[in-house]
């Protein structure tokens, strides 16, 4: 009989208009799934913050309705469970009832799912209400998976073994992005380029503030720029032909490289400093993530700047102010690449690790090589995994 070689018919639901981060993770999730599984898959997007964030849809019936015209749905990778909340009937951050789910007659992947604990842990109706949701979910057979930020470890947590170390631990797909070359040798001309993001948005989870006593020792934004302020001046100082770019993701973002500016010295800001666009969708994701590609260091506050910039192989250390950031880190077995804004002579650490890596990145290129291909093998298991998963599911439909 000749194989069957049609696409599988995805919905997927997604972050798609999040930041320019969510571009790359769907981009390396495509290209690996695409390369690990014998048939393509044809994706139809859905935004999301349709449901979330901007009131266009729900999840009622209407919506599993459309769902099951499809062959598969995959929901993520995204945040999935905004651990603090209390307002959702499925105790996630989708809003679906459980009752709904036993509606659904095609397979569903809940995909590289993270989670935010920054506001803290569940309360007990909310962890009530998320375990009875996973419960009908795995009675259908409904798939689960989390991403490599830690997440795992705070679920288990809060909601217990028995319900989250079935769900494996996956590598995010920005981790395999492919950003196409773009202009960053021709608008960011230097010898050696270190590219800086800088997360504005969450100010009161990141910094100290008189209205949040959440953050421990953490310096305030004023002084975390003074901070930064500093790093810039000693990368450029440190030798001839350095070039700074701050590389916004979103709007949120500008607020504060505006700030660092603000603290250079003027020389600096006009010869050797220069600010990325703040773009949003379609393919203006390659214009971004190319500078983490060809830079020398990436130094992020941000997720994915993290996760992609290791996935191209350039240094790369993290400013650790969500704990996503330290569990990437923690993940690759390279803990001390992510510099917590809790711990005494942050700046300086960060410092002196970013010029060492500057000046000699032949030990870093080394380990990050085999630890790269030992996630893209544990991807490549799982997508064959997720792939006898699906063929059960479709001989079971017919």
């Amino acid at each position: 009989m000749k194989p069957n070689t049609d696409a599988v018919r995805v919905l997927h639901v997604a972050s798609f208009q999040g930041n320019l981060g969510d571009s790359a993770m769907h981009d390396g999730a495509y290209r690996t799934r695409g390369a690990d599984c014998p048939r393509p898959f044809a994706h139809t997007p859905l935004e999301v913050r349709d449901f979330f964030h901007w009131g266009k849809r729900r999840f009622d019936e209407a919506f599993v309705d459309y769902l099951n015209t499809f062959d598969l749905a995959i929901f993520g990778g995204l945040v999935g469970f905004e651990l603090w909340r209390d307002d959702t009937i499925s105790g996630m951050r989708f809003d679906i009832a459980p009752e709904l789910l036993t509606r659904i007659r095609i397979p569903v992947l809940f995909h590289g799912l993270g989670c935010d604990a920054t506001r803290g842990m569940m309360r007990e109706s909310t962890r009530s209400r998320c375990r009875r949701f996973l419960d009908i979910a795995y009675e259908r057979d409904f798939r689960f998976s989390l991403r490599n930020d830690g997440s795992q470890d705070i679920l288990r947590e809060n909601l217990g073994a028995d319900y989250i170390d079935v769900m494996p631990v996956i590598a995010d797909g920005g981790l395999f992005a492919d950003p196409q070359p773009a202009r960053t040798a021709s608008l960011y001309p230097a010898r050696k380029l270190v590219a800086i993001n800088l997360a504005g948005d969450m100010a009161d989870v990141r910094f100290s503030t008189k209205a949040s006593s959440s953050v421990g020792t953490r310096p305030s934004q004023d002084a975390f720029v003074r901070e930064i302020c500093g790093l810039t001046c000693a990368l450029l100082e440190a030798e001839a032909g350095v070039r700074v770019v701050f590389v916004p993701h979103l709007h949120a973002d500008l607020g504060l490289i505006v700030k660092v500016l603000e603290g250079l010295p003027d020389e600096y800001r006009r010869r050797h400093v220069s600010v990325a666009p703040c773009l949003n969708g379609g393919d203006s994701w390659f214009e971004i993530f190319d500078i983490y590609r060809q830079a020398n260091l990436v130094i992020g506050m941000r997720f994915h700047a993290c996760v992609v910039a290791v996935g191209q192989g350039t240094p790369t250390l993290g400013i650790s102010t969500h704990h996503k950031v330290q569990g990437f880190f923690t993940g690759l077995q390279r803990p001390g690449d992510a510099l917590s804004l809790d711990t005494e002579e942050w700046s300086q650490h960060l410092t002196r690790r970013a010029l060492e890596l500057l000046r000699d990145p032949s030990a870093y290129h080394g380990g990050i090589a085999a630890e790269l291909a030992r996630q893209r093998q544990a991807l490549k298991q799982y997508h064959e995994k997720m792939w006898a998963w699906h063929m059960n599911w479709v001989q079971r439909i017919g």
